[in-house]
């Protein structure tokens, strides 16, 4: 089991990809409410950016704790949903962002009434985006790389292993299921001291 503190000196990287394949228009419903699976990772993509920059503020400004990378897969392409390259950004950078902050209602259930509406705003890192096939094992390399690239650098060494989340719903249209599984096995190999 790994331990290590998340500071300024040993800092997290944290990747999401996130397939904008075109399956993920399918529609789920949550506390009675219909949404496409594009707009709930939206969502909990939101949630999730909005709660480490929390994280990381401190009185005197916010503290670069996080290395942060949002990669999108759709179609062809691996492409990065913070800038113009595939790559970290530090969460100190995205602290300092101006992001469109949606409203979604909700009706959730409370155990007296039975329901409430809420709104909630959510900051919108990721537009909802549902096209094309489902490039997993050109995403995998291309986060393997990058993952490497963070390891491989001194001040990162001693830090707590990368974390990688792949959110889809469907299956790799680009390759079979033993080059997806090896592909993984080498992002699973990748890693700090």
């Amino acid at each position: 089991m790994y331990t290590q503190e998340i500071s300024r000196r040993h800092r997290a990287a944290i990747v999401m990809a996130i397939d904008q394949s075109s399956s993920m228009g399918g529609v789920v419903e949550i506390y009675g409410e219909k949404f496409s699976k594009a707009e709930i990772v939206s969502m909990v993509t939101g949630r999730l950016i909005d709660e480490l920059i929390l994280r990381s503020h401190r009185d005197n400004g916010y503290r670069h704790y996080y290395d942060i990378a949002l990669i999108g897969y759709s179609g062809d392409r691996v492409y990065s949903l913070l800038g113009d390259e595939v790559a970290f950004y530090p969460i100190t950078m995205l602290a300092g962002r101006e992001v469109n902050r949606i409203p979604y209602k909700l009706t959730q259930p409370t155990l007296n009434s039975g329901a409430k509406e809420v709104e909630e705003f959510v900051s919108q890192w990721v537009a909802p985006c549902s096209q094309g096939a489902t490039p997993m094992y050109k995403m995998l390399t291309k986060v393997t790389e990058i993952v490497n690239e963070w390891c491989e650098k001194e001040e990162n060494r001693e830090s707590f292993p990368p974390l990688v989340f792949n959110v889809t719903d469907g299956e790799a249209s680009d390759t079979n299921y033993d080059m997806l599984r090896s592909a993984a096995r080498d992002l699973r190999a990748t890693g700090t001291q």
